[in-house]
């Protein structure tokens, strides 16, 4: 590098990882949802206006699986009340 600098900047951050059954599929899912609420940014999942997560709540036209998801899930109810616990930072989110 020109500067000798580092930082996401020039590298990326982000790790790229096979997703694997419905357990780690159902928790990367929620973390995704989740992670506005785990670093502030709201205090609820369904305020962070870019989240998929409404739209999973909704009966409007989507191109998201909806179905797909929530049958995952076990259901609407079952997605919601797993989406209602807090981000565990000790949780493996995916599976070796």
């Amino acid at each position: 590098m020109e500067y000798n600098r580092m930082g996401s900047l020039f590298m990326p951050s982000m790790k790229i990882e096979l997703v694997e059954g419905d357990d780690a599929f159902k928790r990367v899912l929620h973390y995704i949802h989740a992670n506005p609420v785990h670093h502030g940014f709201v205090p609820r999942i369904e305020m962070w206006k870019p989240s998929s997560y409404k739209i999973f709540l909704s009966t409007e036209k989507t191109n998201l699986e909806r179905d797909y998801v929530l049958k995952v899930f076990g259901g609407l109810e079952k997605f919601v009340e797993y989406h209602s616990r807090p981000i565990d930072k000790k949780t493996k989110w995916i599976d070796d």
